[in-house]
């Protein structure tokens, strides 16, 4: 859900602020259809949109491009606000519609409560959009001064992914030659494109930073100074209004950074394995795991090391409570590879592809399945009783992964 909000800022913020902090025009009427309109047809062009280097080029051209003339022309008439609100409207819709991952907003045809949430992600993340856009066209208003050098800072931040993406398109057709250096600034500035909303509401808290000195502190001054009476009121009402919109200025800005800040450094990250217990295969031949240990529904992942050093992983999981009915796969896919699987609360998903896995499946072939681990039996009773696992099945399992440490003595 944090990814659609944090898509709707990556797609819409930037022009936003533009539009927003740029002189007003003298006249906002048609603003909102425009941006209506815009969005829309962005969405519809987006989907169209023709695959290619050729095209790519022609998209980042347009992106770059647009900003640049809005902030060298500044249109503060009715018309020309209207042509760039409906222009950069156009651009948030295309970019949002062609991100990759908006595949994933939802995965069935029916309303369910993952549509719903996304969709309320997508809706919340438009409304902090035009918030903050209302609160910084309202504090720049009374700091003029630092309009252009706001603006045209955003705009370079904007512009530096921006470059990588153009002189990567321009190597593909051949219009640049592949050299190193080229290669290393692209890699270094397109990665700086997830970091742009982060940038934007930095620039946004340092101008709320600026009010507090230059618009809030004056006006403080001057209702301590004013006489009594009128002028005492009508000083305190411009302070007081002043002060609540500098503060949800500031509210804005945090409650923005947060299911941010959340994708970006907890949602994104890829799941990471539990930590494998290492076994040995013992004097029978085989793998011995105690019951006690892995009857209690949750997935245990294990690791042996095979005499040319490959490490082969598999999991454990009882697949029906109270009862002992254990699935047992190798922690690997024959569709997706070795990136193994993990578990959250009741689900278990491989990690490469997302798929949740009906838990009653695991030991079963098929799908996105572990592959099944066939050779094992369970010995003993009570507090005694154990797993075995062959070393020939374990073996077996060596086709399926890729990492290796160095030789051990034992295994």
């Amino acid at each position: 859900m944090s990814y659609f909000f944090f898509a709707v800022l990556l797609a819409g913020l930037l022009p936003a602020l533009w539009l927003a902090l740029a002189p007003p025009p003298a006249s906002r009427q048609g603003q909102i259809p425009a941006m209506v309109v815009g969005l829309l047809a962005g969405g519809l062009v987006g989907q169209l949109y023709p695959g290619g280097q050729l095209p790519l080029l022609a998209l980042h051209g347009y992106r770059l491009l647009l900003p640049l003339l809005f902030l060298l022309v500044l249109p503060a008439g009715r018309w020309g606000r209207t042509g760039f609100t409906f222009a950069f409207a156009l651009m948030s819709g295309l970019l949002f519609i062609r991100d990759p991952n908006i595949q994933n907003f939802t995965a069935t045809a029916v309303i369910n409560s993952a549509l719903l949430l996304n969709a309320g992600a997508v809706l919340a993340g438009v409304l902090m959009t035009a918030l903050l856009a209302l609160s910084s066209a309202r504090l720049i208003n009374q700091l003029p001064q630092w309009r252009r050098a706001l603006l045209w800072l955003l705009f370079l931040l904007y512009a530096l992914p921006l470059s990588g993406e153009l002189l990567l398109s321009l190597i593909k057709l051949g219009v640049l030659p592949l050299q190193t250096v080229l290669l290393s600034y692209i890699a270094r500035v397109t990665s700086l494109q997830t970091l742009l909303p982060f940038a934007a509401l930095t620039g946004l808290a340092a101008l709320g930073a600026v009010g507090l000195w230059q618009w809030l502190r004056p006006l403080k001054a001057a209702l301590q100074t004013a006489e009594a009476g009128n002028p005492q009121r009508k000083a305190s009402a411009q302070y007081l209004l002043a002060r609540r919109w500098h503060l949800a200025h500031l509210l804005l800005v945090v409650l923005t950074l947060q299911p941010g800040l959340y994708w970006h450094l907890v949602a994104s990250r890829p799941p990471q394995l539990s930590a494998a217990t290492e076994v040995h295969i013992a004097a029978d031949g085989k793998v011995h795991i105690p019951v006690s240990a892995i009857r209690d529904g949750n997935l245990h992942r294990f690791a042996w090391v095979a005499p040319d050093g490959k490490v082969v992983r598999f999991i454990v999981i009882n697949r029906y409570p109270q009862q002992l009915k254990f699935g047992v796969a190798f922690d690997a896919c024959l569709l997706c590879g070795d990136q193994g699987y993990i578990q959250e609360g009741n689900q278990i998903i491989c990690v490469a592809c997302g798929v949740h896995i009906f838990i009653p499946s695991i030991g079963k072939p098929g799908g996105c399945n572990p592959v099944p681990l066939e050779a094992w039996q369970l010995a003993g009773d009570g507090e005694k009783q154990e797993l075995l696992i062959s070393r020939q099945e374990l073996e077996n399992g060596t086709a399926y992964f890729s990492a290796a440490v160095e030789q051990q003595e034992h295994h």
